[in-house]
Formats: structure tokens, sequence, C-alpha cells
């Protein structure tokens, strides 16, 4: 068997063993750090598809005062949230991270921090600072949040 085989059959075997994401380099943090960041884009502006792709089937959302909801009450507000979006009742002008920390186990993640939010809604100024706490979960080699929860700072 010639080298170039030989290298093929070796990657072919990692490709099936490791992932594609070790193939090209990316840590399960990486990975982490990158569903995370995609996610917060896609809430920042309501996008139902791409965050469809990154909550578990059994998500749990729990805010402040209010009792947790799941996966399809969650989707519902999303889906007013973009129709206010669209309408230009609500203008989301910074959605500002900080104190972000990223708890890795096997195949689940803690991710801790403080969000800060400005805009407007129905023309009335506001800023929401709060500290959250996400569980996620390594779901095929694809990182998906499967519970939040929230308290205003």
């Amino acid at each position: 068997m010639n080298k170039l085989a030989i290298s093929i059959a070796v990657i072919v075997s990692l490709s099936g063993s490791l992932g594609d994401a070790a193939l090209f380099g990316q840590s399960r943090l990486d990975l982490l750090k990158e569903a995370f960041s995609s996610f917060n884009q896609a809430f920042v502006a309501a996008d139902v598809g791409k965050l469809t792709l990154l909550v578990t089937d059994n998500y749990t959302h729990t805010n402040q005062n209010h009792p947790p909801i799941d996966k399809t009450t969650w989707f519902d507000y999303i889906r007013k949230r973009r129709r206010k979006i669209e309408d230009k009742i609500l203008k989301i002008d910074t959605y500002d991270l900080s104190e972000v920390d990223y708890q890795l186990n096997e195949n689940t993640a803690v991710i801790t921090g403080v969000v800060q939010s400005t805009g407007t809604d129905a023309g009335m100024p506001f800023t929401v600072r709060v500290r959250f706490t996400q569980t996620w979960v390594l779901i095929d080699n694809q990182w998906k949040r499967a519970a939040f929860q929230d308290a205003k700072l």
C-alpha cells in the first residue's frame, strides 16, 4: 500500500471516530462558543429557523418571576418578537455579553454570564440587564441549548 493510500485510510478512519470538527482542529469548546454566538445572533434577529437547529427537542426556558416554558411556547414568543421587529415596534440597539464562562463536561456544558440589551419597544426606551445560566448538550457533534434561566440585575 503506498503512502497516499495509507494517508487516505487514516483520514477516513479519523473522520468516523472523531467527527469532522476534530479533522479541522475545532475543539468541543470551539464548537460550543460558535453555537453560543450563532444562538445569540439568531435570538437578536428572532430567527426561528436558526434557533430551531440550536435547541433540544425538550428545551426549557425560565425567566425570573415566570414559570418554565417549553420549546413550543418559547418559539411562539420568538415568532411574536419577530413580528414586532419586522413591524418596527421593537428595535434592539445593543445586545452585549460579559462575564461569560464555559464549563464543559463530557457531552454537556454550562454557560453563565451577563447580558445587557438596550433598544425601544413601542417607542419606549428600555435597558435590560440579566445574569443567565444555560445548559448545553452535545448531540451528533453539534451543541444545542437544553435549558435557560435568568435573573434581572
